[in-house]
């Protein structure tokens, strides 16, 4: 399936339901034209969508690197950054690779985070501008030389709000990792 409306993921993803029993693609997007529908993202929204065959098939762990690795030999570049699943500030990335079904233990790692929760600075119960705002002022300063309001953003999530988010994933993980030794004792 060739990129040429946006739907390629989901006109594959169709086709599987329907009962095709395969697809034709690369591993990363990249391809004639404006590229194609990769293997890389179809796999992983099969996981995520609960087929466990294609956990037994393929090694899912390094599809994500693979496409990236792939992308980078044929382009000279990494992805680009909003690539589902494979870009630089896929969720996943946030979230530490937790597709459903992949990552041992996925959903108590992220059960009990809210996004917007971590972002509600003032605990109003909503994120608005000043919030978000903190992290753009955060980058620039941090980073003087951006030359464009695309790199701010790119920076402010990638160094500053998905680090944050990670962190504070990490302490939710080791808050429940000790209730469970303490519960065991």
């Amino acid at each position: 399936q060739h990129e040429q409306w946006g739907t390629m993921i989901s006109d594959t993803m169709e086709m599987l339901s329907m009962g095709a029993t395969g697809i034709w693609a690369g591993i990363c997007g990249e391809g004639a034209a404006m590229g194609h529908a990769d293997s890389c993202t179809v796999i992983l929204n099969l996981v995520r969508l609960g087929n466990k065959k294609v956990l037994e098939k393929f090694n899912c762990k390094h599809l994500r690197d693979a496409a990236i690795n792939v992308t980078k030999i044929v382009t000279g570049f990494p992805p680009y950054p909003r690539q589902p699943v494979y870009g630089e500030r896929a969720i996943d990335m946030v979230f530490g690779f937790v597709f459903s079904g992949i990552a041992d233990n996925a959903k108590a790692y992220t059960e009990g985070f809210d996004l917007a929760e971590f972002m509600d600075v003032d605990s109003d119960g909503m994120v608005d501008w000043k919030e978000f705002k903190v992290f753009l002022i955060w980058a620039g300063r941090q980073y003087p030389n951006v030359k464009n309001k695309q790199e701010l953003l790119d920076k402010a999530f990638r160094h500053g709000i998905i680090p944050d988010m990670k962190m504070e994933l990490d302490k939710i993980q080791a808050a429940r990792s000790e209730e469970m030794r303490s519960s065991e004792d």
